[in-house]
């Protein structure tokens, strides 16, 4: 019985240690993966390069940083190119919380005007991507992000490429992304679907 005794504490120690580990991990996800996109406003700058975004091309990207004490820091960035780019840095890989990458298959998508609505983000973890396509953002090639496959696979096939999901995006496939050939003066308020 004393055995039995000096285990039953332990093992409420392990087991409490356990559960909090456990309760701790779900809690820090849940507040990761919980906040919503928001609007771009004019003068938002750019995470990367400080421009301002409401004047570039192509889609854009929003990324909570958690774990920093305090609320989340939301960043928001001119391309998708510049927020992974970001998220990839080694001291920052481990703050990425939820992300969201502008929605290219939307029938309203403008790529000389994207829209500044909240409403045209999608959780970029979800999204499909075109890279090494000829659509220039703001700083020159960057990744189409879709919904929807099909989307992807018309908006490939109109613009080449190849597909991706977010997994796949590297900072090796980063750095060799293909230039992009198309200009912005040819783009003109071009829809991309």
């Amino acid at each position: 019985m004393h055995k039995n005794f000096l285990f039953y504490p332990a093992w409420y120690i392990v087991t409490g240690v356990m559960a909090l580990t456990l309760s701790g991990g779900c809690t820090r996800q849940n507040a990761t993966m919980n906040q919503p996109p928001v609007n771009i406003e004019s003068g938002d700058e750019s995470a990367i390069g400080g421009m301002y975004i409401t004047y570039q091309p192509g889609p854009r990207g929003e990324m909570y940083l958690v774990g920093l004490g305090g609320k989340p820091k939301l960043l928001k960035f001119g391309s998708t190119l510049s927020m992974f780019m970001y998220m990839h840095q080694p001291d920052v890989q481990h703050l990425v919380g939820s992300t969201y990458v502008q929605n290219v298959g939307k029938p309203d998508f403008s790529w000389r005007h994207p829209s500044k609505s909240a409403g045209s983000f999608i959780d970029a973890r979800k999204a499909w991507y075109v890279v090494n396509q000829d659509m220039c953002g703001s700083m020159g090639p960057t990744l189409a992000p879709f919904l929807r496959r099909r989307d992807a696979v018309e908006f490939s096939g109109k613009h080449g490429g190849q597909i991706v999901r977010f997994t796949q995006i590297t900072p090796e496939l980063l750095k060799h992304l293909k230039p992009c050939a198309m200009k912005l003066k040819k783009m003109g308020n071009m829809m991309t679907n």
